[in-house]
């Protein structure tokens, strides 16, 4: 009797030591993907590439030119501060902005310049350009096994139709959250708004369960599953 007491006390230990271990796991990821989710949200800040300049580079000179290459209407006053990443005349150009949806909006008209020798991007922190160092070796490995179109956006590879994300090539695993209904979908579509450097993606439906997938919250249905290894070793060798 003392023996079945003494089980039941340690299978109840162990249960609640479970629970609790899996209770600390969906918080911290939560708290990683609100956090990201926020950080995303507040960088407000470009790079120009190869802009020629005058010996000084004013609020005034960079409104002026996104005016005329974008033509994106810029106040002086939607910029917050600006400096020079280097000494040379062609250096690069931050700016920050004072709004989001001002950096956003000269963001989407950055393909105006996709014949220019000027190039306009996000400034991507270390980890996230990491990731799109990674992606545009995985890029390379499919130009050469497959005459597939294949490109780079945000951070995932497009294949034709077929989208994968970093994690996916990787390892094909994803971390699913269920029960986080905290997870609005306007924020979810906010999020992965600001990881499309290309074009707005559309808004989608949020199921019952999201997918945090190297820091991108992606929105999953139920019958959807991610790919496998077999799956996508088949699209890295075309077998």
């Amino acid at each position: 009797m003392s023996g079945d007491n003494s089980e039941n006390t340690l299978q109840k230990i162990l249960n609640e030591v479970t629970a609790s271990k899996n209770g600390l796991k969906t918080y911290i990821v939560t708290s990683e993907a609100k956090l990201l989710l926020i950080e995303s949200l507040t960088k407000k800040n470009i790079i120009i590439f190869g802009l020629e300049k005058p010996f000084e580079v004013t609020p005034a000179f960079i409104c002026e030119e996104i005016r005329r290459l974008l033509q994106v209407e810029l106040k002086e006053s939607d910029i917050s501060d600006l400096y020079q990443l280097g000494k040379k005349n062609n250096c690069p150009i931050k700016v920050e902005f004072i709004s989001y949806l001002k950096k956003k909006e000269v963001i989407l008209n950055a393909r105006k310049l996709k014949e220019s020798q000027i190039s306009i991007a996000k400034d991507l922190t270390h980890q996230q350009r990491e990731e799109i160092r990674k992606l545009k070796s995985f890029l390379e490995k499919i130009k050469d096994r497959t005459s597939k179109k294949a490109y780079i956006r945000g951070n995932r590879i497009i294949v034709e139709t077929k989208e994968y994300t970093l994690t996916q090539l990787e390892s094909s695993e994803g971390t699913t959250l269920r029960d986080t209904p905290h997870l609005a979908k306007k924020e979810i579509n906010a999020w992965n708004e600001d990881s499309s450097s290309e074009e707005e993606i559309s808004d989608s439906k949020c199921e019952d369960a999201v997918f945090v997938e190297n820091n991108k919250i992606v929105p999953q249905k139920s019958s959807e599953t991610l790919m496998t290894n077999k799956q996508i070793t088949k699209i890295l060798t075309n077998k």
